[in-house]
């Protein structure tokens, strides 16, 4: 069986809720845990003419939504970064030049934990 791979955004509310919890799942289910590639959502976003709902009047809904998903997986309450959506080119270039060879989650778990701080906020 090949390697599953887990695409990340570190600016990605949906990135976080997966990422808190992915390893734990495959272990759960006796699975190697995935590959973690950075993925830079805002160049899908661009080459596919779309844009994030936090940049829409979908913001507030789409807020209250990730938080009661993270209340409902047991994740503890979120600090949204301010200003969010920002710029996470930085932060993800980053993240792919530190992304390890084997597909190792330490460094991309390493950079994220880095920018969340002790409030868990998203990025």
């Amino acid at each position: 069986m090949s390697k599953s791979t887990f695409y990340f955004d570190l600016g990605s509310p949906y990135a976080y809720l997966s990422a808190e919890r992915i390893d734990g799942d495959f272990e759960d289910a006796g699975l190697e845990p995935p590959v973690w590639r950075p993925v830079l959502l805002g160049g899908l976003f661009k080459r596919f003419g779309r844009s994030s709902w936090a940049l829409t009047e979908e913001r507030e809904a789409g807020m209250a939504e990730i938080e009661a998903r993270a209340a409902d997986y047991g994740l503890p309450p979120l600090s949204w970064p301010h200003p969010w959506p920002e710029s996470y080119l930085l932060s993800m270039r980053v993240a792919t030049v530190r992304a390890e060879p084997s597909g190792s989650a330490s460094a991309p778990k390493r950079g994220a934990a880095a920018t969340r701080g002790s409030a868990k906020p998203l990025a």
